[in-house]
């Protein structure tokens, strides 16, 4: 902290009323410092960007997340967030299918690897974007 004390947090699970609070903060946060969002652009992106929020808005409902809150800091008469470990479960008869992560599809499976997914579509729209510029240049 400025003042050189070392805060004390509180680790619970997400509450209800906190969901969109902590899609914006993944947003803030996550979207911006996580190094393949920053390299590919990933904010600059608006349909990748609404596409991972939908998917921690779903994944928030299952309640498998936790929150980290600075204890004795507010933002506008709530507890600050520090901090969140948003997770999901799957089952194993849950598969990928090339058809549900192709880039014409829209990401919906509640997985790990729909993160790398939405990275790829992210990758192949500015591929797309690329090529149509350079047949255009031709």
């Amino acid at each position: 902290m400025d003042n050189g004390e070392v805060p004390n947090f509180t680790i619970q699970d997400i509450p209800e009323d906190r969901h969109e609070d902590i899609v914006d903060f993944m947003t803030t946060h996550f979207c911006r410092d996580e190094a393949t969002c920053r390299s590919v652009g990933f904010l600059e992106d608006p349909e990748s960007v609404l596409e991972l929020q939908n998917l921690w808005r779903d994944v928030l409902k299952q309640n498998m997340a936790l929150v980290a809150f600075v204890e004795n800091e507010e933002d506008e008469h709530r507890p600050r967030i520090s901090g969140c470990n948003i997770t999901c479960v799957t089952t194993k008869d849950e598969k990928l299918t090339y058809e549900q992560v192709s880039p014409d599809k829209i990401l919906y499976k509640i997985t790990i690897t729909i993160v790398s997914n939405i990275r790829l579509r992210i990758l192949d729209r500015k591929m797309r974007k690329f090529v149509t510029m350079n047949d255009i240049n031709s």
